[in-house]
């Protein structure tokens, strides 16, 4: 990490690559089922080291953990059939983390730990070293922006002999977080960019004349004719045509976007993003 930057430690695989999801107007339930789904489904082939993959959420209080997502995550558990045991609370509080917890916690780096799904408040950020850590979640807008970057940067440490990818979910609002974030802390020096450049070709750039384009302004007068609401017109029109109807409640849909890469750059030189429409996903089990 002091020889290379971000990127570059990435595309020379000694970071994991990483994969991100971005949502659009969920709820806690949805976000977390999405999530917990995604990941396990990612992940199901890695054993790396013998170790089973971890996924992080990231609360921004005790008291969302405890009422919000620990629920939410038993519940979504429960639908792969996978026992609540293999959750982890870990929020500096001796109510909801116990000795014992610290312990598991210490030791999830190792083939002895079986507890897969980490939840924390304040903790596991900078200096969190668990290589087989393999997602980070955050469903709430964080009170620091930095905070995202860092939490993001968790999952990302190498392990094994192949180059894995680690899975970001978040919020779009906190995807734009991130975005910034990367933007401020790895801007590319004035010495990289030019060992970048050292390959490229020289070439001449000439000015054209400028040439005159003749445009016609159209001009338009419209009326106002009142008109008079008869027995039986349709209130809502846009309903039977889908365009307009997709225009009007576009705001409430439930959209998935992935990214490969940290930046829009390196992404266009993979694999161009991908959307999904999730609006009814949760609908068979979010009540």
């Amino acid at each position: 990490m002091y020889a290379y930057g971000l990127q570059e430690s990435i595309n020379k695989g000694f970071l994991k690559k990483v994969k991100l999801h971005g949502y659009s107007s969920t709820k806690s339930e949805e976000f977390v089922q999405i999530a917990v789904d995604d990941f396990l489904n990612a992940t199901k082939e890695h054993k790396p080291e013998g170790m089973a993959p971890k996924l992080a959420f990231f609360a921004a209080t005790i008291e969302e953990i405890t009422t919000e997502l620990r629920p939410a995550v038993e519940k979504a558990l429960f639908k792969h059939r996978i026992p609540a045991s293999r959750i982890l609370v870990n929020v500096g509080d001796d109510k909801l983390t116990t000795n014992d917890d610290i312990r598991e916690f210490n030791k999830l780096d190792t083939i002895a730990s079986d507890k897969q799904f980490i939840l924390l408040v304040n903790k596991g950020r900078e200096g969190w070293n668990c290589r087989s850590l393999f997602g980070v979640a955050l469903f709430r807008e964080p009170k620091s922006k930095v905070f995202v970057l860092q939490a993001t940067m968790r999952c990302l440490r190498s392990i094994g002999e192949v180059q894995y990818t680690g899975q970001v979910y978040l919020t779009n609002e906190n995807l734009e977080l991130l975005n910034d974030e990367l933007q401020q802390n790895f801007r590319i020096s004035a010495e990289e960019l030019q060992g970048t450049a050292s390959d490229r070709e020289n070439v001449q750039v000439r000015v054209l004349k400028p040439e005159k384009i003749i445009l016609k302004r159209i001009m338009k007068s419209y009326f106002i004719k009142e008109k008079k609401l008869q027995d039986g017109t349709t209130l809502v029109p846009e309903r039977d045509d889908k365009q307009k109807w997709h225009d009007l409640t576009e705001k409430y849909f439930l959209i998935h976007t992935t990214q490969e890469g940290l930046t829009a750059a390196s992404a266009s030189r993979n694999t161009p993003s991908k959307t999904e429409d999730l609006t009814n996903y949760g609908r068979g089990y979010i009540q």
